[in-house]
């Protein structure tokens, strides 16, 4: 099953960056205008602003401090015109404008270095998101990504806690994540993740499947459930309260903003692509009866729901969300990024 793909010439963006990485960057920036001259859009501006980054790189080797500073301003300028997209090209274009406005300042001050680009690029790619108090190295994720890039697929683990657990919300994460989706992206996600998910392919036609663990729909009714009244009046008043971290092994701070901010959003997204749900029937966290509730709504020919014996762990089981994830990447024809090469 084939979803539309960007026409940009991957190999030959992936031979540029083989060159910018190897202190090629004149070659880079000849193999990268190659694609440019046919592009259009915001991969257009994404393919010259990475040639301009090439460029200022030449000009440093060069000696030419004032080219290596005009050539970064209009590699900036030509993100700005990306049409404020967080990700294009498989690309994170967030942090890429940070490594270049930090290039911009210190080869200002006399102390330019090459900004990093990614080693690889292409238009398919996975995105596995963790749960509340968790983190990219969990039990399930442990389970599930080494399997996926050992058949060559790239595989994204976004750290939803960013350095700041405490003003962890829903946006924020909306927002990161966002920066990881590639031309076709499948989502796989564990209880907020898996909520997280559903949110995203919602509206992003970028996202062409997902694989959903005890998905923690109606997330701030769970919160109110779990803490009980009491503590959301406490924590509302104290605008934080302390939570199991999981990831970090102690208890973490966590801002009332994200039950603000959690009331914004639908608590049970529609489901528009292709769904894979492993539900356990024991989780005491996200009850499987509401998530069949969900589920049901949706159109069968989309959704398959599976419910095991099992919590909301899936110790037991999280093989099936696996094999449900290559299967997805199989039914698209996923490309690894090593074969879009030269």
């Amino acid at each position: 099953m084939n979803a539309t793909r960007s026409h940009c010439d991957y190999a030959a963006i992936n031979e540029g960056l083989r060159l910018y990485a190897g202190g090629e960057a004149w070659a880079a920036h000849e193999a990268w205008e190659s694609v440019w001259r046919d592009a259009v859009g915001p991969e257009r501006a994404v393919l010259q602003a990475m040639i301009q980054t090439a460029a200022a790189v030449h000009k440093h080797r060069q000696g030419v401090s004032a080219g290596v500073l005009k050539n970064l301003e209009k590699a900036l300028a030509n993100l700005a015109r990306a049409n404020g997209r967080p990700s294009c090209l498989g690309l994170d274009l967030v942090g890429l404008e940070a490594r270049l406005r930090r290039a911009l300042a210190a080869a200002a001050a006399g102390a330019f270095s090459a900004p990093a680009l990614a080693d690889a690029t292409g238009p398919d790619g996975f995105v596995y998101l963790h749960g509340f108090a968790s983190s990219p190295s969990s039990f399930k994720a442990s389970r599930i990504v080494p399997e996926l890039r050992a058949r060559g697929w790239s595989v994204a683990t976004p750290d939803l806690n960013q350095d700041d657990f405490s003003s962890l919300t829903i946006s924020r994460a909306l927002r990161q994540i966002r920066r990881h989706l590639r031309d076709r992206t499948i989502l796989i996600g564990s209880s907020l993740g898996g909520y997280l998910a559903a949110l995203l392919q919602q509206n992003d036609h970028r996202v062409v499947a997902t694989v959903l663990m005890a998905p923690a729909f109606d997330f701030v009714a769970r919160l109110r459930e779990r803490h009980g009244a009491a503590t959301l009046e406490a924590w509302a008043r104290d605008d934080a309260i302390e939570v199991d971290h999981y990831g970090y092994g102690r208890p973490a701070s966590i801002r009332y903003e994200l039950v603000i901010d959690a009331e914004k959003y639908p608590p049970r997204p529609a489901l528009r692509v292709p769904t894979y749900v492993l539900q356990g029937r024991n989780d005491d966290v996200v009850p499987a009866a509401m998530v069949a509730e969900t589920i049901a709504t949706a159109p069968r020919n989309l959704v398959t729901y599976e419910e095991v014996e099992d919590d909301h762990a899936l110790a037991e089981t999280v093989d099936r969300a696996a094999r449900a994830s290559a299967a997805f990447g199989e039914r698209f024809e996923f490309r690894s990024d090593a074969a879009l090469t030269r």
